[in-house]
């Protein structure tokens, strides 16, 4: 299960393989709000996939996350 938000200015994050999604499409999320739960590999762990994307490229998710 994937959801993408828009950030606006061609800013998306990319959040897969959850257990659980809490959005619906056109939803608006405020900052730290959830969208879901993570989901659980093949193995039994618990893994959750994320990405930042701006347009259509990856970029490096650090500084969005305050790292």
């Amino acid at each position: 299960q994937i959801v993408i938000v828009d950030h606006g200015e061609h800013y998306y994050t990319v959040s897969a393989n959850l257990g659980r999604i809490d959005v619906r499409v056109g939803q608006e999320l405020a900052a730290g709000e959830p969208i879901g739960t993570v989901g659980v590999a093949d193995d039994g762990k618990a893994t959750l996939y994320f990405e930042v994307r701006r347009g259509g490229d990856t970029i490096d998710p650090v500084p969005w996350l305050g790292l």
